[in-house]
């Protein structure tokens, strides 16, 4: 189960019986059907499964079926050439309706009621091969929305709750079966800055736009050189492609949130509940541990959420990125502390390292 997703896939192996009619007329290829996942009467998916694996063999074989939740659909269709398209003057929410209205889905808004149910500035243009996802995902981005669904298979317009407390707080102990902390350095940048797309000179974007500063890339500014030229120097400039000069810094700041997601946490524990309940994406935990150079207690958002079981053992797999991936405010480096006296250790050199707060 994901979050920011228009969809969730899942995917199931049992043993079918060619001799069987309900089997035959449950599987058969083509068909489309609707499913439904339950797990101790609490639904976690209502969705449409699209593809079959059959195998044959002296043995017999588990044959899989997978797909995705109802609003999975969007991802792989176009609107009818004959469809109309004028928008004008309507809000993001009357727009999105209109498009999900052919595949029989409901659009849930939640948190967001003013932002979605605004008129859109301008009538959005449909391309003939846009995918209604590409499209319904261009009318949200400008306005700091995340595109979503339900447990019923229905599409949902939101905003992270970033602020709720905490589901649980891991420490390395049971139920983890393991943690994983990957920081993927390449696309990150110390410096960003967003042009419009008819102004892509970045002295001009400077002076309206004051370049957004990633607390992650550790440039000068954060620790003493101990060679010729600032390696954590890494400048980058990115072409706004929708709203207009006003929404340039909100632009700047979902390039950060972008860039923020290569930092990302991975917790596998046993079964699928914490403190009783089935965890679920769009919750937050907390973690310390210092063998993922996580010394203090940090916050981390549960974006995803794999759920996978069989006849003798249930596992999830939590996948979490930083909440300010989904936030428009400060950023907080969640790997220094003071008690990091001597981070980079390179002939004894100290740093004023910002303490977490």
């Amino acid at each position: 189960m994901r979050y920011d997703a228009v969809a969730s896939p899942y995917s199931l192996s049992i043993y079918f019986n060619p001799a069987n009619h309900d089997d035959r007329a449950t599987f058969v290829p083509g068909r489309y059907l609707k499913t439904e996942i339950e797990h101790n009467g609490e639904t976690l998916i209502v969705g449409t499964s699209i593809n079959q694996s059959f195998k044959s063999s002296a043995t017999e074989q588990l044959m899989s079926f997978s797909g995705y939740t109802r609003s999975g659909v969007i991802e792989d269709c176009t609107m009818e050439p004959n469809m109309n398209t004028q928008f004008d003057k309507m809000s993001i929410a009357d727009i999105v309706r209109t498009v999900l209205k052919p595949f029989n889905l409901q659009l849930e808004v939640s948190n967001v009621a003013g932002d979605a149910n605004s008129t859109y500035p301008t009538a959005p243009i449909v391309e003939p091969d846009q995918t209604i996802k590409e499209f319904i995902s261009l009318l949200t981005k400008g306005s700091n929305l995340v595109l979503s669904h339900n447990a019923q298979g229905d599409l949902l317009i939101t905003r992270a709750n970033t602020a709720q407390e905490p589901i649980y707080f891991f420490n390395g102990s049971t139920p983890v079966t393991s943690m994983e902390l990957t920081f993927n350095g390449q696309p990150l940048h110390n410096y960003i800055w967003a042009v419009g797309q008819s102004n892509q000179d970045t002295t001009n974007a400077s002076q309206g736009n004051g370049a957004l500063v990633n607390p992650y890339v550790l440039s000068s500014a954060y620790y003493v050189k101990t060679v010729p030229f600032d390696a954590g120097y890494r400048p980058a400039v990115y072409l706004q492609k929708t709203g207009d000069a006003n929404t340039t810094p909100l632009t700047s700041r979902q390039c950060l949130s972008t860039e923020l997601r290569n930092i990302r946490l991975t917790i596998e524990i046993e079964g699928w509940e914490l403190n009783g309940k089935i965890v679920r994406p769009n919750s937050i935990v907390t973690v310390q541990n210092p063998s993922l150079f996580l010394y203090q207690t940090s916050r981390w958002f549960v974006e995803q959420v794999d759920l996978k079981g069989d006849n003798v053992a249930e596992t999830a797999t939590l996948h979490c990125v930083l909440p300010e991936c989904f936030t428009q405010g400060d950023v907080v480096n969640v790997f220094t502390g003071n008690n990091l006296t001597v981070p980079f250790g390179e002939g004894g050199a100290h740093a004023v390292i910002t303490p977490y707060v």
